[in-house]
């Protein structure tokens, strides 16, 4: 067996798009593969990464099989070609660790512009991103920023140190408010030298002036002492320029995420210290993309550290995933004032730690609405009804029962056409009662892959998909040949 690297030009066929909706694609055979080969597919310029890893399935097909036409942007390129092969997708690299400049520093000889056999350094250090890539699904782009030292970063504070020479003269930094909250989110600002955010060297598909899910490490130097982590943002969003602030004496922001996906650390859990060798960690510059090979220690090390911080802050998680064996029962018959089925409070215990205190139709956090009243309140709904069994059951809380709010509860139990609604039947009637896309929804293009609506203009509709950045799609087209994936 043989491992290759092969070239993908882009403005040919949009393998992004391929890849984002099929498993399998057939290609163009030409070198002498065979099956169990493994194929690793170079993106081009302006990418210059490989970007997929894939094992040989089938050689020497006489014609392509599997229909992947419409991604073809130059069909001339895929005409009478006589031999194929069918590859399978394996692993996609969300980071760019296998850039050209890095595969040419570990060895790799001349261009990548055909089939080429990889050599033994190249294959090692392959196969040590491989070893340190396991967790890019979680976490699939990281930037650190380096802020001022404060507490709270909610306002203004009489101990701030360490923000450089605009904190000393002013006695203040605009992230002190990088943690108050507005209308659901936090909205981060850090100092760029250029006043801009570099979103390609976050994730080099990136061609938009905005980029989603990515980790925002906060970091400040200790009074007198070493660099630690105060804090992230998970799942935000990164703008390539400064944000306006409404009426503030504040500059602007470059991060916004929700305030459920971040958190602030206490002054006493601000622990982590960064490794001391300056080669691939944070030098002087406030922002840090930590994109060379250099810097995988220390960002797995990052990212381990962040990871405990969100298990640790799941509702009592010590064991909710791993007695699968355990059965829960309900519906044993109560003596109340009249007679009822009984819920097992473990289970709805369960149902929460599964999906929190949002609600999976509408998507509200009654918190957010009501305030601290509706702190942890949400209504558990079985989506097969417990009036409907014949007693005694067993039910799995992580698959027969989900978090609504009481509305949405109530009309789950209202009847279309003499039966129950089901959750997805409510979204739909939902999007039609509103005759609009909403904000939030996500959408499947067909040539695009999964986007998400980031705003409603009368008849068009701004939906950011990360193959492509933010488009502007006609409604029309979103209601008539997109899938509404809620």
């Amino acid at each position: 067996m043989a491992n290759w690297i092969i070239p993908c030009n882009i403005k040919d066929y949009d393998i992004i798009g391929a890849f984002n909706e099929l498993e399998r694609i057939d290609w163009k055979q030409s070198f002498n593969a065979s099956v169990g080969d493994i194929i690793y597919i170079y993106i081009s310029d302006p990418i210059k990464c490989i970007k997929y890893k894939c094992i040989v399935e089938v050689v020497d097909k006489d014609s392509i099989t599997i229909d992947d036409s419409k991604f073809y942007i130059n069909p001339d390129n895929y005409v009478n070609y006589k031999k194929h092969m069918q590859i399978k997708l394996i692993k996609k690299y969300s980071n760019d660790y296998l850039s050209f400049d890095n595969l040419k520093r570990k060895g790799l000889n001349g261009n990548i512009q055909g089939p080429l056999t990889v050599n033994p350094q190249v294959d090692e250090y392959i196969q040590s991103i491989d070893n340190n890539d396991n967790r890019d699904e979680l976490f699939p782009r990281i930037l650190c920023c380096e802020i001022a030292w404060m507490e709270h970063y909610a306002g203004p504070e009489e101990n701030v140190s360490s923000g450089g020479e605009y904190v000393k003269i002013n006695k203040f930094g605009h992230e002190e408010i990088n943690f108050l909250e507005d209308n659901g989110y936090y909205r981060g600002f850090v100092q760029s030298s250029n006043g801009k955010i570099n979103l390609e060297r976050i994730d080099r598909e990136c061609t938009g002036d905005v980029l989603e899910d990515v980790l925002i490490v906060w970091c400040a130097k200790r009074p007198n002492s070493k660099r630690t982590i105060v804090g992230y943002y998970n799942h935000a969003t990164v703008y390539r320029e400064m944000q306006e602030r409404n009426d503030s004496k504040y500059d602007g922001y470059y991060f916004e995420a929700r305030v459920e996906d971040s958190r602030l650390l206490d002054i006493s859990e601000r622990k982590f210290d960064f490794d001391e060798e300056k080669k691939g960690n944070m030098g002087r510059s406030n922002i840090w993309y930590a994109d060379s090979d250099e810097s995988i220690n220390q960002i797995e090390r990052i990212r381990r550290y962040i990871n405990e911080l969100i298990e640790n802050e799941d509702p009592d998680p010590s064991d909710i995933l791993d007695d699968e064996e355990e059965v829960f029962t309900e519906g044993q018959l109560g003596e109340h004032l009249v007679t009822s089925r009984e819920r097992n409070p473990e289970a709805r215990r369960r149902c929460i730690a599964k999906y929190g205190y949002v609600c999976q139709v509408c998507g509200i956090n009654m918190e957010r609405i009501y305030g601290p009243i509706a702190k942890d309140y949400i209504h558990v709904h079985h989506i097969h009804f417990i009036s409907d069994t014949d007693g005694e059951h067993t039910i799995n809380p992580e698959e027969d029962l989900i978090t609504v709010c009481p509305n949405c509860h109530a009309m789950l139990h209202s009847r279309l056409n003499g039966a129950y609604l089901t959750i997805d039947q409510l979204k739909e009637e939902m999007l039609k009662a509103q005759n609009t896309l909403i904000v939030g929804y996500k959408i499947k293009h067909p040539s695009y892959g999964v986007g998400t609506i980031k705003e409603v203009k009368n008849n068009d509709v701004i939906v950011y998909f990360t193959s492509k950045g933010m488009i502007r799609i006609s409604k029309e087209f979103v209601l008539d040949k997109c899938e509404i994936l809620y």
